[in-house]
């Protein structure tokens, strides 16, 4: 039995102190009924009286008619360091939560904060229960990065001289563009003037007029950039004063911002070209007007006339884009009440708010998210005194998208932030070592990442990713080819719309990450020392069963280099469409096989899958182990034995319901013909291989492989059938 300290408040609140903020109405037999007053409500518990662990699920029954927020401080000092939120359903209803946190001493406490806002709270039951791990974190499911978009930003967009990534620079070298492992691209625009060139961000919140002969050259190189892949850009209008007090406004003054409305009109046009959503817009401000410590552009004018600037700025600004994006990195949140870079941003954007018009939109991705699973001794981690890094799990990320809904009680229109605002996040990777600068060390504690991967799935849209030592023009190793897991993620969200074709040939003479193929991996799980002189990990590609071979021009797969969750469902895919339900498709996939899966692994998958479905739902023939061979639930009988490394096509030929399906060999001796019927829910929509699953619930769960096989061509086709001939 594990250890278990429980505390029922069905008959009273036991030793637990409540502070001034809360509130007992009555006891009943759901537990104890509280009025928690906004912002500070607490319950204390007794002393620990023995240690308990090596983790502590505690678990929390409650019903509230709050907000979405608890906080969980654990420990013998009771900060901000030790603790944990989390979120619940404020919907009356009696639940139990469960927060995970490390092992208690005999006279730690814990406390329970119940709500951030004002609300009743029915307490029924807290336990502690010492566990041996956290239980598995869920990786993000490919429906979860569907329709989404990761937004590349960082600090090789402004530096490295002729290879910094500017509008120009888009527009000269198109393979760049390439082996950008990213469904769009933040842009500085440089503008020629006053005899040097600027980044428009650095003059737009000034009072130096922009004119469109300013912006032509930009328009002109934004019109012959070979987009490819990027589909969704923006332009950086970031607060700062690239001018050094030489023309800064006053807000007040209709002459000053009859200026800056024109300058933000001509941003606003280069957002015309299609391929340009709109603006990312980082409100943090770390200019200084003259000789003040007041925040440029937004800290020097009243809350009045910012918001009347702001109705009039988007104002201007739709008048050129109706349908622009913004992306803001710190909009309505508690950061911006009392942080002073962010002085002013609130009632600039309420007057945001107030001019909106569909079909624009405000996507605020919290910048503060861009910390969540940055590993131990990497810098924030350090500097922040956080051992074992930040959480990075669905919990955190559910609480941060929940914090920015709650947030619209900070705008001055919560029911216009809740039509207009979308939840968007962020994420810092250093792509290292596939793009440091050039000698720059990898492997030291900047070379950070974090879960991008859930910050999409806990987006309504769009991710925002910055670096600070990554320059993807200025340090390309091309030894190291394109970074796996980015370029894997950046396919899964299907930005172009050309990823599912109705025909599909490939032989893998080329990186299948550069054409679309995408794979299943938990960002939490592929670190590694990649050398033995590193002080963090780093992205690491053995921690992924999936390695392309240029020399053997195939795909192979390696069952023991799965790293994260033992049996993880680990699928490499390519989207595919059928062009009619039930109607005619062929698909061909050579490959051979190493190793056999042992008694009791996850069996070799090659085929059509549904992507977020189970193998139940797949047509794939399933190699359990050489005697055991299965095409969906269809056991081969009488099988001719096959050899390892003999190199094997399946085919697939589907029509009306039906799939013959033939595995040939080397030679073109026929081993086996089977017919098929498809599943009922018939929604195929990928082609590849993988392992591991888990039918019950279609969780990415399953058994481990240690199974070795190679993938070496794929073909796809499907038609629209003919009609009859009339007689």
């Amino acid at each position: 039995m594990p250890e278990k300290i429980e505390w029922n408040f069905k008959s009273g609140i036991a030793d637990w102190i409540p502070n001034e903020a809360v509130r007992i109405i009555k006891i009943t037999a759901l537990g104890v009924h509280l009025f928690c007053h906004p912002n500070d409500s607490q319950m204390l518990s007794p002393p620990i009286g023995r240690e308990i662990g090596p983790i502590v699920e505690c678990k929390i029954k409650l019903a509230s008619t709050a907000d979405a927020s608890i906080t969980l401080y654990y420990g013998a000092t009771l900060s901000e360091a030790n603790s944990i939120k989390s979120t619940i359903i404020p919907d009356g209803k009696i639940r139990t939560y469960s927060i995970y946190i490390p092992a208690l001493q005999p006279g730690d406490r814990i406390r329970f904060d119940p709500t951030v806002g004002a609300g009743t709270v029915i307490l029924s039951q807290i336990s502690l229960i010492s566990v041996a791990r956290r239980p598995p974190n869920r990786w993000a499911m490919p429906a979860e990065l569907r329709e989404k978009r990761l937004i590349a930003a960082g600090q090789y967009t402004q530096y490295g001289g002729e290879k910094t990534v500017t509008t120009t620079y888009l527009a000269d070298n198109p393979s760049f563009i390439t082996r950008f492992p990213y469904d769009g691209i933040v842009l500085t625009a440089p503008i020629k003037m006053h005899d040097q060139e600027y980044p428009l961000h650095h003059i737009l919140w000034n009072t130096w007029p922009i004119t469109h002969a300013h912006i032509a050259p930009v328009i002109a190189s934004l019109k012959r950039t070979k987009w490819q892949h990027l589909t969704d850009n923006f332009i950086n209008v970031t607060m700062t004063d690239g001018a050094d007090g030489k023309a800064t406004p006053s807000f007040e003054s209709d002459a000053d911002w009859t200026v800056i409305k024109n300058n933000f009109r001509m941003a606003a046009r280069l957002c015309r070209n299609p391929n340009i959503r709109g603006f990312w817009l980082d409100t943090e401000q770390y200019s200084k007007y003259a000789a003040t410590e007041l925040s440029f552009p937004l800290g020097r004018d009243t809350d009045d006339a910012l918001r009347r600037r702001g109705k009039q700025w988007i104002e201007v600004v739709q008048s050129e884009k109706p349908d622009i994006q913004i992306l803001i990195t710190f909009a309505w949140c508690p950061d911006a009440v009392d942080y002073g870079p962010l002085k002013g941003v609130i009632p600039f954007l309420n007057g945001i708010l107030d001019g909106i018009k569909a079909p624009a939109r405000l996507h605020h991705c919290y910048e503060n998210t861009f910390y969540f699973g940055q590993g131990p001794g990497t810098t924030n981690v350090v500097n922040d005194r956080k051992t074992d890094g930040y959480p990075g799990d669905r919990e955190r990320f559910a609480l941060a998208r929940q914090n920015i809904k709650d947030w619209s009680y900070l705008s001055a229109n919560p029911a216009r932030y809740k039509h207009f605002v979308s939840v968007g996040m962020a994420a810092w990777v250093e792509d290292h070592p596939w793009n440091a600068w050039s000698g720059a060390p990898v492997g030291v504690p900047w070379s950070l990442y974090s879960n991008a991967a859930l910050a999409l799935a806990y987006s309504d849209r769009y991710v925002w990713v910055w670096s600070e030592h990554t320059h993807y023009a200025h340090g390309h190793d091309e030894k190291t080819g394109i970074n796996p897991f980015l370029a894997g993620l950046a396919n899964g969200t299907y930005n172009t719309g050309f990823e599912s074709p109705t025909h599909l040939v490939c032989d893998f003479r080329s990186d299948p990450l550069e054409s679309g193929w995408t794979f299943d991996f938990d960002m939490l799980s592929i670190g590694g020392r990649v050398k033995q002189d590193h002080v963090v990990d780093l992205m690491d590609p053995k921690t992924s069963p999936f390695m392309w071979s240029k020399q053997g021009e195939m795909l192979r797969i390696d069952g023991n280099r799965a790293s994260g969750r033992p049996g993880q469902r680990q699928r490499f895919t390519h989207g595919i469409k059928i062009a009619v339900p039930s109607g005619f498709w062929k698909a061909a996939l050579t490959f051979s096989i190493e190793r056999y899966p042992s008694v009791g692994d996850a069996p070799i998958a090659i085929g059509l899958f549904a992507s977020d479905r189970t193998m139940v739902n797949a047509v794939a023939i399933c190699f359990h182990s050489a005697n055991d061979v299965r095409i969906g639930n269809v056991k081969i009988r009488d099988l001719r034995p096959i050899s390892l490394n003999q190199a094997l096509t399946i085919t697939l030929i589907a029509n009306n319901s039906v799939v013959i399906a033939q595995l040939v060999n080397d030679r073109g001796a026929l081993h086996k013909t089977i017919r098929i019927v498809l599943p009922k829910d018939n929604s195929l929509n990928e082609i590849g291989t993988g392992f591991g699953d888990h039918p019950e619930t279609g969780l990415q769960i399953g058994q481990r492989s240690t199974a070795v096989w190679s993938l070496k061509s794929v073909m796809f086709t499907s038609r629209i059938p003919r009609s009859s001939p009339k007689d």
